[in-house]
């Protein structure tokens, strides 16, 4: 079962698991990713495990060291898609992948907040009979050229352990324009 949650995380793009001396966001202790305009803090017992970019689009990975973890994907707003087909795009590519496992369709529910809409996707997968309860939060941050998508994702039970994690990254984060011919 642990192998088919690596799986969810892999193709999530950041759940790769980590060993750490306990699975509890250190936030008190803290690193700083800032780079190409990208700017945040996170647990310092979390790691950039892919940080990749083209001409259009910029990829970065954080996990924790559980199987939970953070994607950033920034691109041109000009190419971007809306946090909406962003969030459906995303869950359907979930889908078809693990298609060899059972799992139920899952629920899209949006929902605006003081720092902007937040859409929350709940699914569950039936691996031998072992039912494991995801949760994706999808997050549109914009600047006046670029957007970033920001996606945290977690096994359901790993809640407590990360949300504070998560919480310091969307605290902190930032995008500015830089210039895209570097």
């Amino acid at each position: 079962m642990a192998q088919l949650i690596k799986m969810i995380g892999i193709f999530s793009f950041s759940l790769l698991p980590l060993v750490a001396c306990d699975g509890h966001a250190a936030t008190g202790s803290q690193s700083t990713y800032a780079s190409d305009g990208i700017t945040f803090n996170y647990p310092a017992n979390w790691k950039i495990v892919k940080d990749e970019k083209n001409k259009f689009v910029h990829l970065i990975f954080v996990d924790s060291p559980q199987t939970a973890g953070f994607s950033i994907t920034t691109s041109p707003k000009s190419s971007a898609e809306s946090l909406s087909d962003y969030a459906t795009d995303h869950s359907r590519r979930v889908a078809i992948t693990m298609a060899s496992s059972k799992i139920n369709k899952p629920t899209l529910v949006t929902t605006a907040t003081p720092a902007g809409t937040v859409i929350t996707e709940k699914f569950t997968l039936h691996p031998d009979d072992d039912p494991i309860n995801f949760i994706h939060e999808y997050r549109l941050v914009k600047s006046k050229q670029r957007v970033a998508h920001l996606v945290s994702k977690m096994p359901e039970d790993e809640l407590e352990n990360t949300a504070a994690g998560f919480a310091l990254i969307l605290k902190t984060f930032t995008l500015t324009d830089v210039d895209q011919a570097k």
